[in-house]
């Protein structure tokens, strides 16, 4: 092995390693605006099902419902809930997270159907989602361990995929 790929695999080392001190560090942090989140989406998409009915509120009616149910996804994916695991285990990734985190930061800050002084509160709240999504992706990516663990848990299904036939 050379030189410079020896100081590349320490430099990559040394980023996991300041990655998963920073993930720890801040772990309940990130739980705490996870569950917040989840149950402030849950909240705002249950009142916005029982809101004024009207063409419009019809036409934004699904996304309501989305979103009431994205809520309960990111309370159960924090609680750690087995249907959970089983069924969308995207969400015990942090690559996963993130993306599904930026995705309803999307989805919560376009398109909604309460009154503009919540409006603010699910701005501030979208944007606390967008960056723990942008933030759970950076270390998915900069952590080597989840890279590994993907790596080898995508080996035994392929494994086992040819196993069974």
């Amino acid at each position: 092995m050379g030189i410079l790929k020896r100081k590349e695999v320490a430099k990559e080392r040394r980023i996991s390693e300041m990655m998963d001190d920073f993930m720890d560090k801040h772990a309940m942090k990130f739980k705490i605006i996870n569950i917040a989140s989840g149950i402030f989406i849950l909240s705002v998409g249950v009142l916005s099902i029982f809101g004024r009915l009207s063409l419009d509120h019809l036409i934004k009616l699904p996304n309501s419902v989305f979103l009431g149910l994205f809520g309960v996804m990111i309370l159960s994916a924090e609680y750690d809930i087995p249907a959970i695991k089983e069924n969308m285990s995207f969400l015990n990734t942090l690559f996963g997270r993130g993306i599904f985190n930026i995705y309803i930061a999307t989805l919560f800050t376009v398109g909604n159907t309460l009154m503009s002084t919540t409006l603010v509160a699910m701005f501030i709240l979208g944007l606390a989602l967008l960056g723990t999504g942008f933030i759970y992706v950076a270390a998915h990516l900069c952590t080597k361990s989840n890279r590994d663990q993907a790596r080898e848990r995508f080996k035994k299904e392929a494994l086992r995929t040819l196993i069974d036939g």
